[in-house]
């Protein structure tokens, strides 16, 4: 009886450790998809916003004084496929809305990485290069 018991008390924890692993493995990867602005104080005079969709995202100069926004980025998304912590991918230039902005970047690509609830990419002013992170404000 004895021996059962123990058998059974081994087997139980083994099934609960598999199910934990099978767990871990099987969570969802995090949804960018929404509206993301970056951190600004109150008298900015402009911030970055980006928007993503299932496939696409497009990053904006916003300009507080009337409102304003300007295409800076217009290029591929694809959704993280693992759960984690961090998310990186390379976004292809969409050059046919690109060109309709003079403020736009024309590089091919474009890097970006998702970590602890930001979303980061450098940006190119002139020789200027400064890196921007941005928080989810919509979904």
């Amino acid at each position: 009886m004895k021996k059962q018991g123990i058998a059974l008390l081994l087997a139980l924890a083994l099934l609960v450790s598999l199910s934990a692993c099978g767990g871990r493995r099987n969570a969802v990867p995090p949804d960018l998809t929404g509206r993301w602005e970056q951190e600004h104080g109150e008298g900015a005079t402009y911030y970055q916003i980006a928007v993503i969709s299932e496939d696409a995202i497009r990053v904006y100069w916003h300009l507080t004084e009337d409102d304003s926004e300007y295409l800076y980025w217009s290029g591929s998304f694809t959704d993280p496929e693992a759960s984690g912590k961090a998310f990186k991918w390379v976004s292809e230039n969409n050059h046919a809305e690109q060109r309709k902005s003079a403020w736009a970047r024309r590089e091919e690509t474009m890097n970006f990485t998702y970590k602890d609830g930001k979303l980061s990419y450098t940006v190119y002013m002139g020789n200027l290069r400064v890196g921007v992170a941005l928080e989810r404000v919509e979904e």
